[in-house]
């Protein structure tokens, strides 16, 4: 009996088969193992097409302050593509040390832009805010001002981004990968608890503004469509995703440089650039600025119109 073969997996096979053969790890390879080609290129493509989503967004709306984010994602897709030169070319420096910085270090632009919307959306909720040079003053949902949040955690973010820099260039050498391992570690550690203490503080903003909401519509029962709250489960959603890839980040690096989550692919590809992609994959579909805008819109009008923040327990 004749079998017919369709042509998607002739297409796939003839695009990819040669990549899943592979080479073998060579015996000067500065590399745990070899990328998988199908791999790196399936993550490469979906972290582009993001980043051509959200830059989109980004330049449609003229949300300037979200830039990071595609920016992040652009180096992020760069990184997987190098895994492909990589695979062939296991001793070189010039291509192993950019793509790991770019692996590693580009997602401290997604926690930069997580940062950076919730202090957005602290001053879209708090009308007395509206004034840029008040900006500085504590707001009642949040117990560190808003202008003062994307500098707290953005430099501090800053900070532990040199610190995975160093230990990422270290790493990639054989002669210093072990302090670069511990160096980097350090980076991850600090940048976890960062967002960690994060956290904390969008839930504690959620809770205020229940309890003394900016506008009416804010306490309805059930209203997942108001843009508020759509802001902060996007929030949440991604912020999940980002503390599952810093606990394997932090149990990688503390198994060290030969252990199992670090010469094993698999665990990075589940653990680290999965989670991330969803992680910054929900802005595709909700978009913050817009929103936000929304949010503004309504706590302003609710105020000229008199409505006074009251407490509901």
């Amino acid at each position: 009996m004749q079998t017919r073969v369709p042509l998607a997996t002739l297409v796939l096979f003839s695009t990819f088969g040669p990549a899943l053969a592979g080479p073998a790890l060579q015996d000067k390879s500065i590399l745990p193992y070899v990328p998988n080609a199908v791999a790196a290129y399936t993550f490469g493509i979906a972290y582009g097409i993001v980043t051509l989503c959200v830059l989109f967004h980004t330049v449609r709306h003229r949300a300037w302050w979200t830039l990071c984010l595609p920016l992040g994602a652009g180096f992020m897709a760069a990184g997987f593509f190098l895994r492909i030169p990589t695979r062939t070319h296991q001793t070189s420096h010039g291509l192993v040390i950019p793509m790991s910085i770019f692996i590693v270090v580009s997602p401290a632009a997604f926690l930069a832009f997580n940062y950076l919307v919730y202090g957005h959306l602290i001053v879209a909720v708090d009308e007395n805010l509206a004034d840029r040079r008040k900006r500085r003053a504590k707001s009642p949902y949040s117990f560190i001002p808003p202008r003062l949040v994307k500098h707290v955690f953005v430099w501090s973010d800053i900070s532990t981004f040199f610190v995975q820099i160093i230990g990422g260039t270290m790493e990639a050498s054989v002669s210093t990968e072990k302090v670069g391992d511990r160096i980097l570690l350090v980076g991850i550690i600090l940048q976890g608890l960062s967002y960690v203490f994060f956290t904390v503080l969008s839930v504690h903003a959620f809770r205020r503004l229940r309890a003394k909401p900016s506008d009416p519509t804010f306490l309805k029962e059930g209203n997942t469509e108001h843009p508020a709250r759509v802001v902060f489960m996007a929030l949440w959603f991604s912020s999940v995703f980002i503390l599952i890839r810093s606990v394997y980040r932090v149990a990688e690096l503390a198994l060290g440089y030969r252990g199992t989550l670090y010469t094993h692919e698999r665990y990075f590809l589940i653990f680290d650039s999965a989670p991330l992609f969803l992680a910054i994959s929900i802005y595709v579909i909700v978009w913050p600025s817009t929103l936000l805008d929304e949010v503004q819109r309504r706590s302003r009008l609710y105020n000229e119109q008199g409505y006074t923040m009251r407490s509901t327990g």
